[in-house]
């Protein structure tokens, strides 16, 4: 009989030792879960802002402006930019350097020439389904307009300006990405003195 009860004891004595340790490997379950579950996150930020050295923009730019010089008035020109874009913090604060070309155009009887340069800083903020571009910086403007009497007329025309848009990648090196830009001249002016970009561009990430 005692032996019996000893074969008892210790057999609850073995299934209790079974049962926690049945229970601590669940724990461990759910803590490898929790922990795939986090890098599996981490990962998909990463691949929203992928690392990268810099990368090169290029696109469509429509440019409207009015001026009162020559009795020009409202100019809109388009043009193509070519850009370039370093990553300063954590891949989501650049410094980015555009040239924007502008084809020749008559406008009110003169031959109107615009080129465009810009220096600007601009964050990335990432969404559910893009990049939230904003920025701020620096351009300068070149217009050339030449009458049909021969009378000529440039002017230089430095901005401070900012922008919004949005940008989603499309391969794992290249991006597509559409904004609006406001120039506000840093002269007493009024001719120039307010002037909208809207641009579309392919960036490649390298």
């Amino acid at each position: 009989m005692k032996s019996i009860f000893i074969s008892v004891l210790l057999f609850s004595s073995f299934s209790s030792l079974a049962a926690e340790k049945q229970y601590e490997s669940y724990e461990q379950i759910v803590n490898r879960l929790s922990r795939e579950r986090s890098d599996q996150l981490r990962t998909q930020v990463s691949t929203t802002l992928p690392q990268e050295h810099f990368h090169v923009m290029l696109g469509g730019v429509n440019n409207s402006s009015s001026y009162r010089l020559n009795n020009l008035g409202t100019v809109n020109s388009q043009g193509l930019m070519l850009g370039l874009a370093v990553p300063l913090i954590a891949q989501q604060l650049y410094v980015e350097g555009l040239a924007k070309f502008f084809k020749n155009q008559n406008v009110s009887q003169n031959e109107v020439s615009l080129h465009q340069f810009e220096a600007r800083i601009a964050h990335k903020e990432p969404m559910n389904f893009a990049l939230l571009n904003l920025g701020a910086g620096l351009s300068t403007r070149f217009l050339d307009a030449q009458d049909s009497n021969g009378n000529r007329v440039q002017y230089n025309t430095p901005n401070f300006m900012f922008l919004i848009g949005l940008e989603r990648r499309i391969t794992s090196s290249m991006s597509i990405a559409g904004d609006v830009s406001y120039h506000r001249s840093l002269r007493d002016q009024e001719d120039g003195k307010n002037v909208i970009d809207l641009a579309v561009r392919l960036n490649y990430h390298l």
